[in-house]
């Protein structure tokens, strides 16, 4: 990660703590350590936010966010004197990175920090998906199985063809992982991988029609909205699983959503979340 300093900064005109803005909530040492050693200020809330840098905007020089959060193109115009975004998180698809490249300004992220906890998080959901681990937790819990009722069968999770969309450094964490279960790993990607040792396909349609397992590891952002679309869940097929450890915006939900009800596994878009077919987590980062 190159320094603000190699950017244009300079060591004369050093960063006061009043020229650091934190957009948003991040993580609670970082917020600490902004307010204690730094006296960074807190962007406003929505009420007071437009008021407030009419007043002060022209004096930040650096913003610091989370990924979820980012620095979007109304804020950004709105800080003229913006020199550096300090984005805590690997994705920064909530940050208008086009704004910021054009303007010159710095924009740090923290790739590979978490790629083996999102990794063994895909892995997680790969055996809970494929092994109905957790709505056998579930059966159990309630107490199903004293009615005599049999819990259904599973689905192998050893030598599936698994197709990877997005071979980047959480993709090939995965595909890591994925051998030691004995996988036929496929994927697609922008651009065939130098020296992978998977089967390549030319579009996420194509490495869906060629696999039974789809993992969606590819980045968030503009230009992989609804990535997987309708086509890409009619070529896995009824029989197919689909696992997103990307953003949510990579799968195009409606879709996603009218699939689901077409094989009756949830009516309605809360009831997805409740049925033993659909296995979902909040993002979990790593202490």
């Amino acid at each position: 990660m190159s320094s603000p300093y190699d950017a244009g900064m300079s060591y004369e005109n050093p960063i006061t703590g009043d020229q650091i803005l934190r957009v948003g909530p991040v993580n609670p040492a970082v917020a600490a350590i902004l307010a204690d050693e730094f006296q960074a200020t807190v962007l406003p809330g929505a009420e007071e936010r437009n008021t407030w840098l009419d007043e002060h905007g022209t004096r930040i020089r650096v913003a610091v966010c989370s990924g979820k959060i980012g620095v979007d193109s109304d804020l950004m115009k709105q800080l003229p004197n913006l020199e550096a975004i300090v984005n805590f998180g690997v994705g920064y698809d909530a940050t208008d990175f086009g704004q910021a490249a054009q303007r010159g300004i710095v924009l740090s992220n923290t790739p590979d920090v978490l790629t083996d906890c999102v990794a063994d998080t895909a892995m997680g959901l790969y055996l809970d998906t494929l092994r109905g681990l957790s709505a056998a937790e579930r059966f159990v819990r309630a107490g199903t199985w004293a009615s005599g009722q049999n819990f259904p069968l599973a689905t192998r999770a050893t030598g599936r063809k698994v197709g990877i969309l997005g071979l980047g450094r959480i993709g090939q964490a995965i595909a890591d992982r994925l051998e030691g279960f004995k996988a036929e790993i496929h994927y697609h990607s922008r651009g065939q991988k130098e020296g992978a040792a998977y089967q390549y396909h030319a579009s996420a349609k194509e490495l869906a029609e060629a696999v039974d397992v789809l993992i969606v590891a590819a980045a968030g952002g503009p230009d992989s909205a609804n990535l997987v679309d309708a086509s890409v869940l009619a070529a896995l097929g009824e029989n197919g699983f689909i696992i997103n450890i990307a953003r949510g915006s990579v799968i195009d939900e409606a879709a996603l959503v009218t699939a689901l009800q077409r094989e009756n596994h949830c009516r309605r878009r809360p009831g997805c979340l409740r049925k033993g077919t659909a296995c979902t987590v909040a993002a979990a980062g790593a202490g």
